[in-house]
């Protein structure tokens, strides 16, 4: 989301295409409806808990210029490919002047219009009408005829844009990874995770800041709301995986064990889901592990995607050493060990 704020026409422009109107139901419709007569695309899914380095690995993929992605000039019209699309060619913005900011994260990464971004949790919206009822669920069925909707969705999207292979980088899709990494058994699935304590202190930090800056102004929450952003923020809601506790912020008198057993639960969730269902197309990378080039990790999973490590992929290791701050010793212990053990893992 851009720092400059948004104007009478933009908010309202958002709640008609995103929000609970009759016109963004009536454009998911027809993503149920109708069938593609567009090729389908090869697709690389990025997930994982927030902060985990995600954000960073898209755009560096995307850099490359062989791929697509949904980007911010696709907004608010991204439930319709081709309208989307024709606003993005079309728009009164020249490529020439766009200008590049901070995100609202307060992270360095800077974003203009033509930057990638995680666009595509609108379609679940719409999918399920008691979204904002409710945690997202680990156990939640999706049905195949909603699956097949999806992939329409990606598949025109991508080639509205002129390219057959998309990224999609979308934290929520973590929740659905059993589901999609079977229907798209053809693509490629990254998970990301990061040492837990800097994950953990890197979320806490972003949530404090979120919270801040939509106390600040209210349609920064109800953009967040329209994009399916609820894992920090005034609408923080955490997920709820299947045979582990639902968790909610104010159980915990300190805000960074909170967001340590998040973190717990999250790659619990993945570590039990890669043992028991030994999936072929997922690949779990650290971020740690992201931030050195010459990890043989790292560029056999580029070799894959054909691309030559001599691109130089720029990678910042934000990690600090972090002393002062206060969690429980046994959480964290519990972190790293699970850390070890996904590290270990690949199955590509």
């Amino acid at each position: 989301m851009k720092r400059s704020g948004y104007s009478f026409l933009d908010r309202y422009l958002h709640r008609v295409f995103l929000g609970d109107g009759k016109l963004s139901h009536y454009f998911f419709e027809r993503l149920l409806s109708k069938n593609s007569y567009l090729p389908e695309t090869s697709k690389i899914f990025i997930t994982g808990l927030a902060r985990s380095g995600t954000t960073a690995l898209l755009n560096n993929l995307f850099s490359l210029g062989n791929t697509a992605s949904l980007q911010y000039e696709n907004m608010p019209f991204v439930l319709n490919p081709r309208i989307s699309q024709y606003f993005a060619k079309n728009s009164k913005i020249s490529k020439t002047e766009i200008i590049s900011q901070e995100r609202l994260h307060g992270d360095g990464l800077k974003i203009s219009l033509q930057s990638p971004e995680c666009l595509d949790e609108p379609f679940w919206i719409k999918e399920d009408k008691n979204y904002f009822k409710k945690a997202l669920d680990s156990s939640r069925i999706y049905s195949n005829s909603i699956l097949k909707a999806y992939k329409k969705f990606i598949d025109d999207h991508a080639a509205f844009k002129g390219k057959d292979t998309m990224l999609i980088k979308n934290n929520n899709n973590h929740i659905r990874i059993k589901q999609l990494s079977k229907f798209f058994d053809s693509d490629l699935f990254i998970v990301l995770l990061r040492d837990p304590l800097s994950q953990a202190i890197s979320l806490n930090n972003t949530h404090i800041k979120i919270c801040y800056e939509q106390k600040k102004n209210p349609f920064i929450l109800e953009y967040m709301n329209f994009l399916g952003h609820r894992e920090f923020g005034l609408n923080q809601i955490s997920f709820k995986y299947e045979d582990y506790p639902f968790l909610k912020l104010d159980e915990f008198e300190l805000n960074l064990n909170y967001w340590i057993k998040c973190w717990i639960n999250a790659y619990s969730f993945i570590h039990e889901f890669l043992n028991k269902d030994k999936p072929e197309n997922v690949l779990i990378l650290t971020y740690e592990e992201l931030c050195n080039s010459k990890s043989r990790k790292l560029c056999n999973f580029l070799k894959k995607l054909n691309i030559d490590i001599d691109n130089k992929l720029s990678f910042i290791n934000k990690n600090k050493f972090y002393s002062g701050v206060d969690y429980d010793q046994s959480l964290l212990i519990e972190a790293k060990n699970l850390y070890n053990e996904l590290k270990l893992q690949s199955y590509l």
